[in-house]
């Protein structure tokens, strides 16, 4: 069969082989060892460089450590001799320069009392001639303030007793005044004691529903000579019973016509007015007007301080 030439054909090969491989074998152990003893030789060889090199820098280090110190010991000993010297310079110059600043201070004060003793002796002599000239001043004041007091007192003198008769003038024109307008008031008061009579009398008609007929004024109650008018009798019919609604309806009415014009010219009148101004605006005397100034009051609409009566803000 084909197997068994090819079988002996392998086994030959590997027989062939086998001693080819053993002695390719022996050759990398030899070349192993060869290698691992040129390793070990190396290796003695670094080891040996090593210790030479540390030997080496043992002695390097010792000997710069004793060449430090010998550096440190000099750089001590130039530090001492220049401190020495420093200090001896610095002694030297402090004390020079105590001596210059003793004297520097010596001549300043020298000159500082030199200076005060002129400026002593010049403000003494300023002070003598400004206490001089100050009793000069005032000497003039007192003489100026003497005049202008005389001239002040004399001309308040005069201003004085010019005033005493410029007021004497005006209390006797308010006296003559004031007598005039008692005198009005109290004719004004007659007058109206006269209507309010002649009132009671008609209301009193008007009830009993008589006719009367108002006769003219009395002398008693006439205005002083002069000042009368012709009196002329009216003739007034009293009204029925049936009327008098009717009549105290006008009256009413004309009572609130009334209140409305005293509001109008109070309001005309921010400031204040009395009500005698008022009743010489409408030509009357001011008790016509008394009745309806209380009824103003009494609604807040005015109000009153001493104589003046105000109108009320937002009315």
């Amino acid at each position: 069969m084909g197997i068994t030439p090819g079988m002996k054909d392998l086994a030959q090969e590997i027989t062939s082989s086998y001693e080819e491989r053993v002695k390719s074998i022996g050759e990398v152990k030899k070349e192993v060892q060869q290698a691992k003893k040129e390793t070990w030789e190396w290796m003695k060889q670094v080891d040996a460089d090593q210790q030479k090199t540390r030997q080496q820098l043992l002695n390097d280090l010792a000997q710069n450590r004793k060449d430090r110190k010998e550096d440190v010991k000099a750089m001590r000993e130039d530090f001492r001799k220049v401190r020495s010297e420093t200090r001896d310079e610095l002694m030297k110059d402090l004390a020079q320069a105590r001596k210059d600043r003793e004297k520097d201070v010596q001549a300043m004060r020298n000159e500082f009392r030199r200076d005060l003793k002129k400026t002593r002796t010049t403000l003494l002599n300023d002070l003598a001639q400004n206490r001089k000239d100050r009793i000069e001043d005032v000497k003039a004041m007192r003489e100026d303030f003497r005049k202008v007091r005389s001239e002040t007192r004399d001309e308040l003198m005069k201003d004085l007793a010019q005033a005493r008769k410029d007021r004497e003038k005006d209390v006797q024109a308010m006296r003559e005044e004031f007598l005039k307008i008692r005198s009005a008031t109290q004719e004004d008061l007659k007058e109206a004691a006269f209507v309010w009579s002649e009132l009671i009398k008609t209301m009193a008609a008007k009830k009993s529903g008589e006719k009367i007929i108002i006769k003219e004024k009395s002398e008693e109650t006439l205005p002083p000579p002069g000042t009368r008018k012709k009196s002329v009798p009216v003739k007034i019919e009293v009204p029925t019973k049936e009327e008098v609604p009717a009549a105290e309806s006008i009256v009413e009415e004309g009572a609130l016509d009334l209140e409305d014009k005293v509001l109008s010219i109070i309001n005309e009148h921010p400031n204040g007015i009395t009500l005698m101004d008022i009743a010489e605006k409408f030509g009357v005397v001011p008790v016509v007007l008394g009745r309806a100034s209380r009824s103003l009051l009494e609604k807040g609409k005015i109000r009153k301080e001493e104589k003046l009566y105000y109108p009320v803000i937002g009315e």
